[in-house]
């Protein structure tokens, strides 16, 4: 009914309104608005008029004014739940899900029991995959409304889905109780008998089905229960009763390429293979000819030209119910990474539903996580052959091929995709990352950054071009690539680990250690994180000439690797660090524990050289011949590697006293590398231990020549001279180290020595008191040598009288060596100081034990010197 102008104006607002909402409940949509319009004229705040134009305006499909609408009634009246409603459908129109999920959501708030609210919650929640939710709100609606049977009818549908059919055939069941007659339950109960593979049941309800079907669908039949009869045939191996159903669906339906499809398989299993293949070719034409989806036509071409005998004899016929329950359970199983489980259901929904892409999509995945990247590769090929246009599965393509490191097909993948979808940044990205891994970092560049021009603040791409930029030695650009995300997002624990690497690399030690401490602060379980911050400790402490600082950041490089390695346990990089900063510790313990870290990194990886070779030097600290072993490991895989020649020479000649071969190594080093100090040095003390005076005193002044900065070669070179009773030469090169270090205690305490020998007592006298006041404050002096220094000093304090300070001396010194040398080394002087104090039963025993150590070092000087204080020491005082 229409009303004019004249009419409309003599209606009140009630009548107005009421006839609006009569004409909403008939259907009529568009009238009824022109009803709630006026209403709005004369009552601009009826929230009635705006919720019920705002339903009609929704069910017109016209949802952004329905709205409009549907707001203006919420804010009027925030109570109604309707409103809520309708707002909630047009908000799913318009794709915004999660805002109708809430909108409906709220409506239930405000009345939980609105079998409306309900009934769209449920259909939200299908829709979504959400069965369960779906189940309990259509439940609640059937306890309202227990006469319903449509509501019982959406009940089991949805449990059919979600894989109860055992339930939902008790929903159909009490369906049929209320509407006997309704021919879609007994189709959809024969769909639950199906799937418990109750087939003769289901067939017998797919017939009644038939029988009750009232003149729907197209042409007036429905296709749905004969396809069940069909396919509950085929699957109780009535061949021939199959393909007598699915010739009548076609002579019917004779547009439904698919029911070819059907006839086609089930006439392979009856053998008739000539026949199947022309029913597939009539498919594949009609396909074609009525513009049907070309995965389709694709689809039909694979079968006719690809697959064996064997392989179409196994085909069934098409089943989307079927193959969507089946796709459910095999994503739940996916969920839990069950992965063995989810491939065999994936294969049921290929079976069932072979064009459904997300099944080989799914199947891809499935084998790429199981590591079957060639059954992996197979799907996802099959996904593209299907879908060419699809991006999705280009880009998954590529994927696989990443995983295969077969970089250039990926990057033909990647390229694809982009070529159909080139507004997608991500697909730059993924082509970049592949571009990195050829080592085409120009090629990434380029990809990176127009990924950050359609995306400006996509950090992994940030990240990936800032990583490239610093490979590339393009410091400033990766810093600010670091630093851009670093603005947005101060806690991206990524950009500041990578931007401190960058700093470390740089040199910039402080920046670096800024940012590891809030990286740590905020990550305090990155081991990644402890790596770096141990490694910056260990330069740092590299870098520090005070021994005292140095051993401090040792150990702290070693307690920051430690957790580290507590992180992750195997971690070959945190052990390897952890061994070098121990090692760096000079002492007994830490060293064992270190030999014990680079075994670990030697067992994971056999070829690190660098562990083999701080290995050695470990060794060398605690006298373990292994250490030859460990340099001879890295010489038999490098032989002119001089630094591993080089420890070799000094394991031969301090551990195991073979002087010859280490004089032998450290010739081949300077064979290598004729100028090289330190070698020289080493070999100058080889020569001297093997007499041979001139040459050694050769190889010191060449050393100083290289270095002439080294204050303790000064004093090598003279006390060789002083070995051989040349005192003026011996004190002309400690002079010359003292001019360069007035604080060198061993120059000072070589050159009393020397004045003693030539009985000038005043100068000795002097010489010892200042070795005794000529400590350097900063400790310059190594680790390894602080125990000569205490040593030297012990003496000192005995030349001048002092011998209970020398005593102490003297041990502190042995507590320092580490029992790196043997006890005998300090004997003689330990007893020399105990004979002055008259403690001649503890000197006659150190006498002894240094006697024995003179005679393996073949000194007869001091062998004289013992058998002296021995005689002494042990004939009898007469009275």
């Amino acid at each position: 009914m229409n009303l004019d102008e004249q009419e409309f104006a003599e209606r009140n607002f009630e009548e107005l309104l009421r006839r609006g909402v009569c004409l909403v409940v008939e259907g009529e949509y568009q009238e009824a608005i022109r009803y709630f319009d006026k209403v709005l004229e004369i009552e601009p705040l009826c929230s009635t008029a705006y919720a019920q134009r705002a339903y009609s305006k929704l069910r017109l499909e016209r949802y952004e004014e329905a709205l409009e609408d549907v707001e203006q009634a919420i804010e009027i009246d925030a109570e109604d739940e309707q409103s809520y409603i309708t707002q909630a459908g047009a908000l799913w129109e318009r794709k915004r899900y999660e805002e109708a999920f809430a909108a409906v959501e709220h409506a239930l708030e405000i009345q939980p029991d609105d079998s409306r609210g309900l009934s769209v919650l449920a259909h939200f929640c299908s829709e979504t995959g959400q069965e369960e939710r779906a189940i309990e709100a259509l439940k609640r609606i059937s306890e309202q409304e227990p006469d319903d049977w449509q509501i019982l009818f959406r009940l089991g549908n949805t449990r059919l889905r979600a894989g109860q059919a055992e339930k939902s055939l008790e929903d159909y069941n009490k369906g049929l109780e209320l509407e006997p007659g309704e021919f879609r339950l007994y189709g959809q109960r024969a769909e639950a008998y199906a799937a418990l593979d109750r087939h003769e049941e289901a067939i017998l309800d797919a017939e009644k089905s038939i029988r009750l079907m009232s003149t729907t669908g197209e042409d007036g039949f429905t296709p749905a229960p004969w396809y069940r009869k069909g396919r509950s045939l085929f699957a109780l191996g009535r061949y021939q009763e199959a393909l007598e159903v699915f010739e009548e669906i076609r002579c019917r339906l004779d547009a439904e390429y698919f029911t070819f499809y059907d006839e086609a398989v089930t006439l392979f299993r009856l053998e008739r293979t000539d026949e199947a293949r022309r029913k597939l070719q009539e498919a594949a034409d009609i396909s074609a000819k009525l513009d049907f989806p070309p995965e389709s036509q694709r689809w039909f071409k694979y079968l006719l030209e690809s697959c064996s005998e064997e392989q179409l004899k196994r085909l069934s016929p098409r089943e989307d119910e079927a193959a969507r329950r089946c796709f459910e359970i095999a994503v739940s199983f996916i969920e839990r990474e069950e992965y063995e489980e989810a491939l065999q259901w994936l294969e049921k929904v290929l079976y069932h539903s072979p064009l459904r892409n997300s099944a080989w999509l799914n199947r891809f995945q499935v084998c790429k996580l199981s590591g079957k990247f060639e059954d992996a590769l197979k799907s996802v090929e099959m996904a593209v052959y299907l879908y060419p246009e699809n991006p999705l599965t280009h880009y998954h393509l590529g994927g696989v091929f990443m995983a295969m490191e077969r970089y250039g097909e990926a990057i033909a993948a990647y390229s694809q995709s982009i070529e159909i979808d080139p507004d997608d940044p991500y697909l730059y990205f993924v082509r970049a990352v592949a571009k990195k891994s050829l080592e085409d970092d120009n090629g990434a560049i380029e990809d990176v950054t127009q990924c950050l021009r359609l995306d400006p603040d996509m950090s992994d791409a940030l990240l990936l071009r800032g990583d490239i930029y610093a490979i590339t030695e393009h410091v400033p650009e990766a810093i600010n690539d670091f630093s851009k995300i670093l603005m947005n997002h101060p806690e991206n624990t990524e950009a500041l680990l990578r931007r401190a690497n960058v700093y470390y690399w740089e040199k910039r030690y402080g920046d670096a250690q800024n940012d590891l401490d809030k990286l740590l602060e905020l990550e305090p379980a990155s081991a990644d994180g402890w790596i770096l911050r141990g490694r910056v400790t260990l330069t740092c402490a590299g870098h520090n000439a005070s021994v005292s600082e140095q051993a401090a950041l040792y150990q702290k490089a070693a307690d920051e690797l430690d957790k580290a390695v507590q992180l992750e346990p195997e971690d070959l990089e945190a052990h390897f660090y952890r061994g070098y900063a121990l090692h760096h510790r000079n002492n007994r313990e830490a060293n064992e524990r270190a030999v014990r870290d680079f075994t670990f990194c030697i067992e994971i990886n056999p070829d690190l050289l660098q562990a083999y070779y701080w290995r050695g030097w470990c060794h060398i600290q605690l006298e373990n011949e292994q250490a030859v072993q460990d340099f001879t490991a890295i010489l038999e895989r490098e032989p002119d590697d001089t630094s591993a020649l080089y420890g070799r020479g000094i394991a031969y000649a301090e551990v195991l006293r073979c002087f010859s071969k280490a004089e032998t190594d450290f010739r081949n080093v300077l064979k290598i590398v004729p100028e090289e100090a330190g070698t020289l040095h080493q070999l100058g003390h080889v020569l001297e231990y093997r007499n041979r005076f001139k040459e050694a005193v050769s190889c010191y002044e060449e050393s100083l020549r290289l270095q002439p900065d080294n204050i303790e070669w000064y004093c090598c070179t003279g006390d060789i001279f002083r070995k051989q009773r040349k005192d003026d030469e011996a004190l002309r090169y400690f002079d010359a180290g003292l001019e360069k270090d007035a604080f060198q205690s061993q120059a000072y305490f070589l050159r009393a020595e020397v004045f003693q020998k030539r009985n000038q007592p005043e100068k000795a006298r002097e010489s010892f008191e200042l070795a005794l006041r000529s400590e350097a404050p900063d400790m310059r002096s190594s680790q390894e040598t602080d125990w000569i220094n205490c040593f030297n000093r012990g003496r000192a304090f005995a030349a001048l009288g002092n011998h209970e300070s020398a005593l102490q001396r003297y041990e502190e010194a042995f507590r320092k060596s580490q029992k790196k040398n043997p006890v005998n080394l300090f004997a003689y002087w330990i007893a020399k100081s105990q004979q002055a104090l008259g403690q001649s039963a503890e000197a006659l025993a150190n006498f002894r034990l240094a006697r024995e150590y003179y005679v393996i070092h073949a000194d007869q000087e001091y062998i004289d010197k013992c058998d002296e204080a021995v005689n002494v020491l042990s004939t009898p005082i007469k009275s």
